[in-house]
């Protein structure tokens, strides 16, 4: 499971293709958008909007279709592939406090 977001909403997006909105009125709620492909996902390592590209990043099963786009979230779709098994992130997990931030 991974998630995104633009300007107006976040989205959450599962292993099978699961496309949800998610609301925060009075109780958090997930909204179904769409199912955006056929194929399983073995593993999500990430998904990014750009301009109105979707792009996911995970291990795919080699059947499989996909929506080209969802009008109302995104255009075009790509799906990149995770080649290498030891894939590891850059990322570090941080949190830094604010007055930390600004001391001189």
């Amino acid at each position: 499971m991974t998630s995104f977001c633009d300007d107006r909403a976040t989205y959450i997006l599962d292993g099978v293709g699961r496309l949800y909105e998610v609301k925060h009125l009075e109780t958090i709620q997930y909204i179904f958008i769409d199912r955006l492909w056929s194929l399983r996902a073995h593993e999500l390592k990430g998904a990014a909007l750009y301009g109105k590209a979707l792009f996911v990043c995970g291990k795919f099963s080699e059947k499989g279709d996909h929506k080209e786009k969802v009008p109302e979230v995104f255009s075009s779709l790509r799906l990149l592939e995770t080649l290498n098994a030891e894939f590891t992130s850059n990322f570090i997990p941080c949190a830094f406090l604010k007055s930390d931030l600004n001391a001189e």
